[in-house]
């Protein structure tokens, strides 16, 4: 007896047969037959338990379990070579004949007449509307593939008519070889033998791995398609699969999926949600993460494996949940162990019907209010042409008219990151709003110029203050409603553990949404309590240590590149913050912004001048162990001292500290004690260019030399 039990459940396999022979398994996308083989060696097992042969077993398995079909004529080949070459490895003799795999190519296209279809219709109008529906979907098979339904009944031509002349007419298609029977040597209508599995709605096991392809990818055909017959699932290819496994399935059958977990949590799946969670049995949703698949590197989609049964729910049934969280603690986890050693969670299927948007929620949802209760949450703005319209503000001497200072994702958690860019604005009525925005350059405009908390969108979530400036999409600007809300009381849930477990638990996509950060839930008691003992006087003022931000003032004590800040203020180098007052540091930056590592023209060394700056700045700190110091935190562990570090690795760190962006740069002929100069490129204009060709090199170097 097929019965599995698992903490009291039971799995219901009354449906199914009672021997191993007559399983029917389809793969509606199988590529080259991945699920196919491991189908394999499963039921050569089971079948052999029964009593059968080892050849008999085999031979039974590709004749009458398996089943696939594929768009790809030259992937259906090489599943068929893949079945067949398990067929002969497992035992079965090379010499004997072995069955047809059950392997059809559902993406070739029929190359009749429309007119010659209708004929066989003989002038009944009725028959001759459904010959035509389906000779356009046929004509498009290259598009649709497994997509492709064939109905027989349902309308008022009775369906043993219809398919007669439907056959009738794929039977022509006698250009149109199948690749299987090809490729084994024997000749079959490719098309004739599609549209007899795609007719097929009596398969105990669908099991697909689909292709993953947006509404905003999709082509005018199979949007057009899509819309009119998954209107529920077409936001993406690899739902619309989820339906059509269903329609393949038995009664009471299995299928499974291996999807996009998006789905599960974004707002405009919510009616495919609705329909999946009311009428179908939800029995396994299982993460394989970012790393489900071994030839695709990197986050590029989160993956999950769903399991579902062509049953009704109950108000009982539950839907086991397979979380990496939950199953392992370390970060790389293997898929295969978690599936067969699941530490599993329990979720009511009807019960996630009441959470935000109707999400299916892997976890347990903090029973508090809703954030969006106390706070807005703001999206900001999408150039569509970031190297066109953004630069980073040490590109400019200073901050020109037309360009104004904007907020983007911090990499990490901090009060103040993220300000580093300009946007070219030119008020809101530039290039940037008519060729790129089309009239949506105002995302945001609403928390301009008010305190809030800017958080990232993608990964771990990181925050900073806002600064009330211009903002981007990779940044959500949440703001609180009302004074009952205060910033300290928002920053300290934002930056919680909770609340980041709580948004990754609605919506696992790289990137969520700024609307799916109002629907965690927000315990204000809790939190207000949690500030008050965090910042009893409130957030410290606007400032950061970090030169790469507008904010910085210019300071060498503190900074955290202070070796990298007195390079840049002994060439004169100014910082947007930066106290118009001179200190002693101005008075002792260089003036036309060239300064020379080797003394050239009468002038100190770098390095010379460059000590005197760190002993203005340090004062009584300042010593051999506190340069020491500075070059360690610097990254130079060589034994070369400042002007080594000054001649061969302040630029690549320079380069690297500013986004591969420098305003410094070195001019130097690459030998040790050869001509090597920096340069602030703000003041690098002709006449200081010429001083560097003619005076600093032409006439003092090449005659030193």
């Amino acid at each position: 007896e097929w019965v599995y039990y698992k903490d009291q459940v039971q799995h219901d396999f009354s449906a199914f047969p009672k021997k191993a022979g007559d399983l029917k398994i389809l793969d509606p996308a199988c590529g080259s037959g991945h699920f196919l083989v491991e189908a394999f060696h499963m039921l050569l097992a089971m079948r052999q338990e029964e009593g059968e042969s080892l050849e008999a077993a085999i031979a039974g398995i590709v004749r009458d379990n398996l089943h696939g079909l594929e768009i790809d004529p030259r992937c259906i080949q090489i599943a068929g070579f893949a079945v067949a070459t398990e067929a002969w490895k497992a035992g079965f003799p090379t010499d004997e004949y072995l069955p047809l795999p059950n392997l059809a190519c559902v993406g070739l296209p029929i190359r009749a007449e429309k007119e010659e279809w209708l004929k066989l219709a003989g002038g009944d109008g009725l028959l001759e509307g459904e010959l035509e529906k389906y000779y356009d979907l046929f004509k498009n098979a290259d598009s649709l593939g497994s997509l492709i339904q064939i109905e027989e009944g349902g309308t008022l031509v009775p369906g043993e008519v219809l398919m007669q002349k439907l056959e009738k007419a794929l039977a022509k298609e006698k250009a149109t070889g199948d690749p299987v029977a090809e490729a084994f040597g024997e000749t079959a209508s490719g098309v004739l033998k599609a549209v007899e599995y795609l007719r097929g709605k009596d398969f105990h096991i669908v099991v697909t791995n689909p292709p993953f392809l947006g509404r905003n990818r999709q082509s005018d055909f199979i949007k057009d398609f899509c819309k009119f017959k998954y209107s529920a699932e077409k936001k993406d290819l690899s739902t619309c699969f989820i339906e059509r496994e269903k329609k393949f399935s038995i009664r009471t059958g299995y299928y499974a999926i291996v999807c996009p977990q998006y789905w599960l949590n974004l707002k405009r799946y919510e009616d495919l949600r609705f329909k999946l969670l009311n009428q179908q049995k939800m029995l396994l949703i299982a993460q394989l993460g970012p790393g489900a698949f071994e030839t695709i590197n990197g986050e590029v989609v989160q993956v999950a494996l769903i399991v579902f049964l062509n049953d009704s729910p109950s108000e009982n049934s539950t839907i086991s949940a397979l979380c990496r969280s939950n199953a392992h603690s370390a970060q790389t986890i293997d898929n295969e162990q978690m599936l067969i050693d699941p530490d599993d969670l329990k979720l009511n299927q009807l019960g996630q019907l009441k959470n935000p948007d109707r999400r299916i929620l892997l976890g347990t949802v903090d029973n508090a209010p809703l954030f969006e209760n106390y706070a807005f949450s703001w999206q900001g703005i999408k150039t569509s042409d970031d190297l066109r319209f953004c630069r980073k503000f040490w590109e400019f001497f200073e901050i020109m008219g037309g360009w104004h200072r904007f907020q983007r994702s911090p990499i990490k958690t901090n009060l103040y990151s993220g300000f580093e860019d300009l946007i070219f604005w030119e008020d809101g009525q530039g290039d940037l709003t008519s060729i790129c925005q089309k009239g949506a350059a105002f995302r945001g405009k609403s928390g301009w110029g008010k305190e809030g908390i800017a958080v990232g969108l993608i990964n771990t979530l990181p925050c900073s203050l806002y600064s009330g400036e211009k903002f981007a999409s990779e940044i959500a600007v949440v703001q609180p409603k009302s004074d009952a809300v205060n910033l300290q009381t928002l920053w300290s849930f934002c930056i919680s553990d909770r609340f980041k477990k709580q948004i990754r638990l609605l919506d696992q996509k790289v990137a969520v949404t700024n609307s799916t950060l109002l629907k965690a839930p927000f315990d204000l008691p809790y939190w207000q309590k949690v500030a008050e003992g965090k910042y009893p006087n409130g957030l410290p003022e606007p400032h950061s240590d970090d030169p790469t931000q507008w904010l910085f003032e210019g300071n060498i004590v503190g900074s955290e590149q202070p070796l990298h800040v007195a390079i840049a203020r002994m060439l004169g180098y100014r910082w947007p913050e930066q106290p118009a007052e001179e200190d002693s540091i101005d008075a002792l930056a260089d003036q036309d912004g060239i300064v020379c590592i080797p003394p050239v023209w009468g002038e100190r060394p770098a390095v010379e001048l460059l000590r005197s700056i760190l002993a203005a700045a340090y004062g009584s700190e300042w010593s051999p162990r506190k340069e020491e110091e500075l070059l360690r935190q610097a990254g130079y562990t060589k034994n070369g001292g400042l002007e080594g570090f000054l001649r061969d690795e302040f630029f690549a760190s320079h380069c690297k500290l500013f986004h591969h962006r420098p305003f410094v740069w070195q001019v130097w002929d690459g030998t040790k004690d050869g001509f090597s100069v920096l340069l602030n490129y703000h003041k690098l204009n002709r006449r200081t260019l010429e001083k560097l060709i003619y005076t600093y090199l032409g006439n003092n170097w090449i005659s030193q030399q």
